[in-house]
């Protein structure tokens, strides 16, 4: 008698328990074609090495000026020896 008194209180604890909910992950954003144009990315071949530079332009939502500002930066160089 007693055993079934205290299985009859676990479940209704476990009922009082809420269930979690699932955390929904942020859906990445599509990117616009301008943003898609902002940096393109080259890469430049010598016989050593191998530099990939990205041409960044800033936007014009920005900048107000219709001047685009031009940047080059050289991400990754790699050597490979022949």
């Amino acid at each position: 008698m007693r055993s079934y008194a205290i299985e009859e209180e676990e479940e209704e604890e476990k009922k009082k328990k809420k269930k979690k909910k699932n955390k929904k992950t942020k859906k990445k954003k599509k990117r616009s074609r301008r943003e898609r144009r902002r940096t393109i990315t080259t890469t430049t071949t010598t016989t050593r090495t191998t530099a990939i530079t990205t041409l960044t332009t800033s936007s014009r939502r920005r900048r107000k000026s219709r001047r685009r500002e031009r940047r080059t930066t050289i991400t990754r160089i790699t050597t490979t020896r022949s």
